[in-house]
């Protein structure tokens, strides 16, 4: 975790919450952007919104106006409580699409709304940078076009690659699975790994960050505010991580039963996927890193 929480949250007690003000301003940005004020001109509105009730003036720059538009978190995660309705936010979504095709610059992904559609989606991530990747639309040839998953980060505008890593087909996603399911299927210990001592460790650091934050906050010790926000952003990363434990026994006998169930695969099942993965890793070393409900980690080379 970094040290800047999400524009239109608060850290309490280790925990994201909305903060009132910041979140008005958020649901104010996404009202205005889909009933038609442009990009440009929201930051300009949300100031003169801001004066004319008598709030504080929000600390956001135009420059972050894109970021903040397209972040799916605020449709809320593991981290962050849901702060826009996911109809809002794919709403905008397709008004920015809308926005960029008239202006020339459509033919590069596919949009959110239909993402939407496609097993991978929220799937794979970047090994090099760890953003999301997205289905692209790719020419080959003078008229053949193809779909590819690639970095959110490889192409930020028509001129620039601000990361090189490699794209993937479905095809290649879904056969490295398989492989690796038909093995599990034949010896499903292969699922389970030794992480008890792990989760020791990152216990009793979480107990004495927790006892530095307790100190700070009754007077014992001395801090500014930013390193009690580093403090309790530590806390609630390691309070995350030892939730895992119960996770990872609760998913391992999950998935060891299923695979019980099974017999060899020779088709692939999207939702037997979603069943077994949390996510993939793809690296630019030509391979890719499924990680399963239970945190562990198979590395297969892509084919």
């Amino acid at each position: 975790m970094t040290g800047r929480i999400l524009y239109g949250y608060r850290m309490e007690k280790g925990i994201a919450v909305v903060e009132q003000t910041e979140g008005l301003y958020v649901q104010k940005l996404f009202d205005d952007y889909i009933n038609g004020i442009p990009q440009y001109k929201l930051l300009p509105e949300l100031i003169q919104y801001a004066e004319k009730k008598q709030l504080p003036l929000p600390t956001i720059k135009s420059s972050y106006m894109k970021t903040l538009l397209t972040n799916p978190k605020y449709m809320g995660d593991s981290l962050y409580p849901q702060l826009i309705s996911k109809d809002v936010f794919l709403k905008a979504q397709e008004i920015r699409e809308k926005r960029l095709k008239k202006i020339g610059k459509d033919d590069v992904y596919t949009s959110l709304a239909d993402q939407e559609k496609f097993f991978l989606k929220d799937m794979l991530v970047c090994g090099e940078c760890g953003r999301e990747y997205k289905r692209y639309k790719r020419k080959i040839g003078r008229k053949k076009k193809a779909f590819l998953w690639d970095c959110a980060k490889h192409i930020s505008n028509k001129s620039r690659i601000d990361c090189r890593n490699i794209h993937v087909t479905e095809e290649q996603v879904s056969y490295g699975f398989m492989i690796i399911l038909n093995r599990l299927i034949q010896n499903p210990d292969i699922l389970t790994m030794p992480l008890k001592k792990e989760f020791i460790k990152e216990s009793t650091r979480y107990k004495g960050v927790d006892r530095e934050i307790k100190k700070m906050e009754s007077g014992e010790l001395e801090y500014d505010q930013q390193e009690l926000l580093q403090l309790v952003l530590k806390r609630a990363a390691l309070k995350y991580l030892n939730t895992q434990e119960n996770t990872y026994d609760y998913y391992t006998q999950k998935l060891c039963g299923r695979l019980e169930q099974m017999s060899s695969v020779t088709k692939f099942d999207e939702q037997v996927f979603k069943e077994f993965i949390e996510k993939v890793i793809v690296h630019k070393e030509n391979a890719l890193t499924y990680v399963f409900k239970n945190g562990k980690e198979i590395r297969m080379p892509i084919k």
